[in-house]
């Protein structure tokens, strides 16, 4: 009960602080062009460099968390689940690495910032 709570207050904490959109225009959903675009995007090479190197990140950091925990958990560490679970505040970094990496990204070309990362 009190995890949803805190959630909905952050919800609504957020879409306050949103700021109004500017130059957006609605467009109608159409399945073609979104397929379209969507092989545009994976024909271009530049881009299906960074979705593959996205998404090789994203797997090593999925099998990274789940491989430690099960090793924290077994013979000779044996931590509870509760000193399982505060592993997971090492997310923090992440966070403010990408706080950091947004504000790098303001001042230097995206390629700089991918060759940085």
């Amino acid at each position: 009960m009190s995890v949803g709570l805190i959630t909905l207050i952050g919800c609504v904490v957020f879409w306050r602080l949103l700021p109004n959109s500017r130059a957006f225009a609605p467009q109608r959903f159409e399945l073609r062009k979104a397929v379209g675009d969507l092989l545009g995007h994976i024909r271009s090479p530049a881009l299906l460099a960074a979705y593959c190197l996205g998404g090789i990140n994203f797997l090593i950091f999925i099998n990274q968390y789940s491989y430690i925990t099960f090793r924290l958990a077994a013979a000779p560490y044996q931590l509870a689940a509760s000193g399982l679970g505060l592993i997971f505040l090492t997310y923090l970094g992440g966070t403010f690495g990408s706080m950091i990496s947004g504000r790098l990204a303001g001042r230097f070309s995206p390629a700089a910032c991918m060759m940085m990362g």
